[in-house]
């Protein structure tokens, strides 16, 4: 199982991208099948869309990603509410 660190939308929006394509399927059978345009999941791979978590999760679900969030516990008062929980983790 592979585990990749996610900051930013990009990130996992990369990693979808990823794994579609080292499934070999392509842009168009995967956005038929979830019922969305090809330009929405392009928008979607390159970080580029605000996309529904519902569609999100959809599109994890087809492509097998699971993805976990790790906390850190430790004294926060000096970092921000983002910062808090650290980055999400995404294993596939």
């Amino acid at each position: 199982m592979t585990e990749i660190e996610i900051r930013r939308p990009a990130d996992l929006g990369r990693l979808i991208g990823r794994v579609r394509t080292s499934r070999g399927i392509r842009q168009e059978e995967l956005a038929e099948q979830m019922g969305f345009a090809r330009s929405y999941l392009a928008a979607l791979e390159s970080g580029r869309v605000t996309v529904q978590l519902s569609r999100l999760f959809r599109v994890l679900r087809a492509l097998r990603i699971r993805v976990s969030v790790s906390l850190d516990l430790t004294d926060t008062t000096t970092q921000s509410p983002a910062e808090e929980s650290g980055p999400a983790h995404a294993t596939r």
